[in-house]
């Protein structure tokens, strides 16, 4: 019984921490930044319970906090699977992001059918091929990043974006929509849990598993 209290105790206590988290309880603002919230996963055999992966910056690891509900409060409260709400500039960034991770995978392909080839092909034209296909893989990068500059001097003294420079801004595009997609989704998964929390009368049916290493990549 001391260990069922103890595990309930600690779940309540996580709870509270992670609500106070996400609406950003704290003088500081530290409390916000501090936990997140990775995935959520339903258990086949037991209706009604969610299993939320929490991960806590400040201790460098995660917790699983098991959630469960009768039938009757699982299917009033039944929460949908996370959608990522984007702003606009958040939308045009993952636009850009994908259409320049296309672009540089279209770019790569050409480039290995290419060399599947050299060996039956003159030099000169593999060469003049592949920087034909370059030529295009950069024309296309231009025309979604805007920024950069003409790769050859248009008149002395103008500026221009060498390939180094060129494949730079593709990495940093291409992160800045992966984030503005884990931030937006990310949101929409702390708001799920809120709310799953703020309902809850019944602390007995919440659970927090000792810490655990953390997903990969998380």
């Amino acid at each position: 019984m001391r260990k069922r209290s103890s595990a309930i105790g600690n779940a309540k206590m996580l709870a509270v921490v992670i609500c106070a988290a996400a609406i950003g309880f704290g003088a500081d603002g530290s409390a916000q930044a501090r936990f997140h919230v990775l995935g959520t996963d339903g258990v086949d055999a037991i209706q009604g319970m969610r299993v939320y992966t929490v991960r806590d910056d400040e201790a460098g690891a995660c917790f699983r906090l098991f959630v469960l509900r009768s039938d009757g409060e699982a299917a009033r409260e039944a929460i949908p699977p996370p959608a990522a709400t984007l702003s606009s500039d958040q939308i045009e960034k993952v636009r850009i992001s994908r259409a320049l991770q296309e672009a540089t995978a279209a770019r790569d392909e050409l480039v290995v059918q290419l060399r599947s080839r050299r060996s039956s092909t003159w030099t000169v034209d593999y060469e003049t091929e592949r920087e034909r296909i370059e030529q295009d893989y950069e024309s296309a990068v231009r025309a979604l990043l805007p920024d950069l500059y003409p790769a050859a001097q248009v008149a002395p003294g103008w500026r221009t974006t060498g390939t180094d420079e060129l494949n730079a801004a593709v990495r940093r595009a291409i992160a800045a929509g992966d984030a503005a997609e884990a931030v937006a989704t990310r949101s929409t998964l702390d708001d799920q849990l809120l709310r799953i929390l703020t309902r809850m009368n019944q602390p007995a049916m919440l659970a927090v598993s000792p810490p655990v290493a953390c997903p990969k990549g998380k």
